[in-house]
């Protein structure tokens, strides 16, 4: 029983060395597998961003059995990925030198583009030009061509000026002769029915006029013989041929004539005959009179003037004649009209034979280059836009490009950070390693001290069946041998335990009953003993420990009342316990309550308990000695921290407030002040330097504005706009680079606005020729204007030949090219006016009238010419007409009469009125010749009343095809003659009372003249604010 107790003992220790260290394994376990789940989990992350890295990286880096990278792939991976990033900043700056060339290749394409632009511009108007010289060349060649085949000339002359002009010339003089042979036949026809109209054929009315102004009683020869009767006529004309011819007055009347007549000149001779003289007879032979000084006169007077039936006849007859007449005048006036205005188309032919040649040649070539440019032109657009798409491709490349480079600067960054994670990825795997390594060690051991464990309590178990039953036996065997120890020795008995058992239960039987009770009490007893066992196992105590103690009731008592001093000490200390527990919790609070103070006073690291339980007097010692220390330092960073904040003061003065960026990799140096006011006197050098080339450059930008002070508003608005920057900027680079920036781009806006002036300045140059060739051409268009102006005021007059010009207007021109350079001299004196107009800062409206001046026409025509006084001279009509003539206007409107004068401004007003007409209805693309105009006239016979002054102004109506309606209150002969058509108002007395009433009559002296649009059937007149005009406008 002693050995199975002993080996029970040794099991029980055995199992709890075992439950102990299977606890302890169990919270390393436990502890492994939070370690294992973290570095687990850390080894995860670090996969995970493997992964990413390798499939954003794109990298095929593979791992070894224990989980590491070949050195040699992760500098070649490096290595790849810097060559990478290297060949992509390569790559970039290539192409940013390729998209610098290719803006470069742009600028130079737009540069001569254009000026490939201006080129064409100015070969399109040349060519235009020339086309435009050419077209003009051959329509005028064309118009010349019908002119002289129209003519019978030879189309060559159209190059032989001379022999032109000798061609028109004797055309024109033919025309001349026909045309007067036809002006005469109609005068004299018109004369003729004139003076039938009035009662006399061989009288002219410059004598009836005196007679009627001089109130004198007059009759007329041949009124006198048609009031004969035909034998009495006949006889007085066989005696008398001259009587047709002569005027018969009183004998008192022929001296009055005489006086009134002194001064008048007249183409023919008047025979004046008194009428005492009437049967005076005078020899006279077939119409031929012979007078007895030998002068003889041809009598070839019209005899059918005396007979009222010859008179129809012979009216009929002239009427004939001025109808042809005046269709022949009319024939050769167009003719020779015609004849003039192609002389003067073929007089502007001035060009040579070889002109057309020439300008073909010039056209030409002019198309050529017009096609090189274009060609050109063509090939630098496709040059541009195969450059803007290939800067576009480039762009695109560029953004990419950058894109790929920072992917590669992100790559080589990513795997560096990952490199410098795989030392703690190792370091995590050598955990993760050793600790599932501790894992299964531990397990291993877990499991043998499971398997040993339940080994142990399997024979545990076995042992205590054993022991059981060792000790039921014992216990059997005690009751036994409590039932026999005191037995006395008896014989030996032969036979087996269990016959002699079954013997003395026999036996037993015999004494059962005194039997049973010791049985009784032996149960008891043992039950009593057992439980003293569990007491005395419970107390530990071995049983060598008991074994052989005598039991003593003293002692006995002794130990129960230890045992109970015990108890109550044990129930005090339990007490003391639980008062501890409750001052070790009170103590764990205000521990806690200290730390965390003391963390909030910035103690990082408080004490731990080891040191708690230190050596607290040494500690202090050791404190207060790292205190003292601690006190010198701060004392010794003190007075550093003072000389820095003295150095920063000195460099504060040396920056005078200029903030600054701290070099990157700037060490100071060992002496720092010596440092300090080495780099603070290159500062002040420097900042010396820098102020005196502020100054400069700020007394050059001072000058540069004075020097530009109000010359171009765009200057100073930029120099307004720079003030600003110069009034904040200080001694910074940030002030002055900014400064910089806004004058670089000022710069680049002045180069670009200097190119559009220059551009300007092209174009001006350019617009001031034609403004000089337009100037010339509307000088050369008032020239011959007012020479056309001259030319069609001619008028046939009587007494006049040829026709008479009533205004001349006399310019005289040097040559073509003397004028062009006077033009061109007087556009830049112009030019030169409008600029100083302009730098006077006069309004747009002030300059605009001072060009206006400038280009006035009268201003334009002097320059064309070279000369500003153009006289103008008129044709005076005086009562002889061999003493009228051309004189100069001012002349004309001093020494003429009212109604001499009325004339000379009724032929200029006609002249000017035909000329605006003529080119309003040529602009209108009307036929000129066949327009007629009506100009309505109040009372104009008040200063002209004489036959004289009449016929020309109603020739030059006639030649202006203007009908002329006049209201007058005369009723003069002269003037009603000159009417065809007449309205009158008359003013009659009532033959009941004395009322007075008008009457109105029409007089028609000619039925068949007049038209049916020339009666005057209604008329509007608007009454308006008149206005003198200029002769030149």
């Amino acid at each position: 029983m002693s050995r199975l107790g002993e080996k029970r003992t040794d099991q029980r220790t055995a199992l709890d060395q075992l439950k102990r260290d299977s606890t302890k394994l169990d919270r390393d376990l436990m502890n492994y597998a939070g370690d294992k789940g973290s570095l687990q989990q850390q080894t995860k992350q670090y996969e995970a961003h493997e992964r990413d890295v390798k499939t954003k990286l794109k990298l095929s880096l593979n791992r070894n059995l224990l989980g590491e990278l070949s050195a040699k792939d992760i500098e070649k991976t490096r290595l790849e990925l810097k060559k990478t990033q290297d060949n992509l900043q390569l790559e970039g700056k290539r192409r940013v030198e390729e998209r610098t060339k290719i803006e470069q290749k742009q600028l130079e394409a737009e540069q001569e583009l254009q000026g490939l632009q201006e080129a064409k511009s100015n070969e399109t108007n040349l060519l235009r030009g020339l086309e435009r010289e050419i077209a003009e060349y051959e329509q005028q060649e064309q118009e010349i061509q019908g002119i002289l085949q129209k003519f019978g000339f030879d189309f060559e002359l159209r190059f032989d000026r001379e022999r032109l002009r000798t061609a028109f010339s004797q055309l024109l003089k033919n025309l001349d002769q026909s045309l007067e042979e036809a002006v005469r036949i109609r005068d004299d026809s018109t004369e003729s029915l004139t003076s039938l109209k009035n009662g006399r054929l061989h009288i002219p009315e410059e004598i009836i006029s005196i007679l009627a102004n001089q109130d004198i009683q007059y009759d007329t020869g041949e009124t006198y013989l048609r009031n004969q009767p035909l034998e009495i006529r006949q006889t007085m004309l066989a005696r008398n041929p001259v009587l047709p011819y002569a005027l018969i007055l009183a004998r008192e009347n022929i001296e009055l004539l005489a006086q009134s007549m002194n001064r008048m000149t007249m183409r023919r001779v008047i025979p004046i005959i008194a009428y005492e003289d009437l049967g005076v007879s005078l020899t006279s032979e077939d119409r031929f009179v012979q007078t007895s000084e030998g002068l003889s006169l041809v009598c070839l007077y019209e005899g059918r003037v005396f007979d009222n039936a010859s008179l129809v006849k012979l009216e009929e007859e002239l009427k004939q004649k001025q109808t042809e007449a005046l269709e022949q005048y009319q024939h050769y006036s167009e003719e020779r009209n015609e004849a003039v205005a192609k002389q003067a188309i073929c007089g502007r032919f001035v060009y040579k034979a070889e002109y057309r040649y020439v300008l073909g040649k010039k056209l030409t070539a002019s198309e050529k280059q017009l096609q090189t440019i274009q060609t050109r032109t063509d090939l630098l657009k496709m040059e541009k836009a195969t450059l803007r798409t290939a800067q576009e491709e480039l762009e695109q490349r560029i953004q990419e490009m950058k894109a790929s480079l920072q992917k590669a600067q992100v790559a080589v960054e990513t795997f560096e950070t990952w490199m410098e994670q795989e030392g703690d990825y190792q370091t995590c795997r050598r955990k993760l390693a050793e600790i599932i390594e501790a894992i299964t060690g531990s397990e291993g051991k877990k499991s043998e001290l499971t398997a040993s464990l339940d080994k142990l309590q399997a024979e545990s178990g076995k042992l205590s069946l054993e022991i059981e039953r060792t000790e039921s036996a014992s216990r059997d065997i005690r009751k036994k041998y409590i039932s026999y120890q005191n037995a006395p020795e008896a014989e030996l008995v032969e036979g087996t335990l269990e016959d002699l058992e079954a013997r003395l239960r026999a036996l037993k039987a015999s004494y059962s009953g005194e039997i049973e009770q010791l049985e009784k009490r032996k149960t008891e007893l043992q039950s009593e003993c057992e439980k003293k066992e569990k007491e005395i196992t419970k107390l530990g105590l071995l049983e060598s420990d008991y074994h052989g103690v005598v039991y003593d009731e003293g002692t006995v008592e002794a130990i129960h009342a230890e045992i109970n001093s015990l108890e109550a000490l044990s129930r005090k200390r339990q007490q003391e316990e639980k008062k501890a527990v409750r001052d070790e919790g009170s103590a764990d609070t205000a521990r806690a309550n200290a730390l965390e103070e003391i963390k909030k006073l910035g103690a990082e690291s408080p004490l731990s308990p080891e040191d708690i339980k230190g050596d607290f007097q040494e500690r202090r010692y050791k404190l207060s000695r790292q205190h003292t220390k601690l006190l010198q330092e701060i004392e010794l960073i003190s007075r550093k921290i003072s000389d820095y904040h003295k150095l920063m003061e000195q460099i504060s003065s040396y920056s005078n407030g200029v903030s600054f960026e701290p070099v990157k990799g700037f060490r100071p140096e060992q002496d720092i002040k010596a440092q300090t006011r080495v780099l603070g006197e290159g500062y002040r050098s420097v900042e010396t330097k820098n102020r005196t080339q502020t100054d400069a450059l700020r007394n050059k930008y001072i000058g540069m504005k004075a020097d530009y002070r109000e010359r171009n508003t765009n200057i100073s608005n930029i120099f307004k706009g720079l003030d600003l920057l110069w009034e904040k900027v200080d001694m910074d680079y940030d002030s002055y680079y900014y400064l910089y920036e806004r004058m670089s781009l000022h710069k680049d806006k002045l180069r670009e606005l200097i190119q559009l002036h220059e551009n300007q300045l092209s174009n001006l140059e350019r617009n001031k020729k034609d403004m000089i060739q337009q100037s010339l051409l509307h000088g050369m268009r008032f020239f011959e204007e007012i020479e056309w102006i001259s030319d069609h005021s001619k008028v046939r007059l009587q007494g006049r030949s040829r026709p008479v010009q009533m205004l001349k207007i006399e310019l005289s021109l040097d040559s073509s090219d003397a004028a062009g350079m006077r033009m061109k001299e007087y556009i830049e004196e112009c030019i030169l006016k409008v600029r100083e107009e302009t730098r006077a800062e006069k309004s747009e409206e002030d300059v605009k009238k001072a060009v206006a001046k400038l280009m006035y026409s009268r201003e334009l025509l002097n320059v064309y010419l070279g000369n500003s006084n153009i006289p103008v001279k008129v044709f005076k009509i005086d009562l002889n007409m061999q003493n009228s003539s051309l004189k100069t206007w001012e002349d004309a409107v001093r020494e003429n009469s009212g109604g001499e004068k009325f004339v000379v401004y009724f032929s200029v007003l006609s002249a000017l009125m035909a000329y605006t007409r003529s080119r309003t209805l040529e602009a209108a693309g009307a036929d000129e010749e066949k327009d007629s105009s009506v100009l309505v006239m109040d009372n104009p016979f008040g200063p002209i009343s004489s036959e004289h002054l009449l016929n020309p102004l109603f020739e030059i109506a006639k030649k202006h095809r203007t009908q002329l309606i006049c209201l007058s209150d005369l009723k003069q002969n002269s003037i009603m003659n000159c009417f065809n058509l007449i309205y009158m108002l008359k003013v009659r007395t009532s033959a009941i009372g004395s009322n007075e009433y008008l009457k109105f009559e029409e007089l028609i002296r000619d039925e068949n003249a007049i038209q049916n649009d020339e009666k005057l059937e209604k008329a509007i007149f608007r009454v308006s604010e008149a206005k003198q005009i200029n002769l030149f406008d």
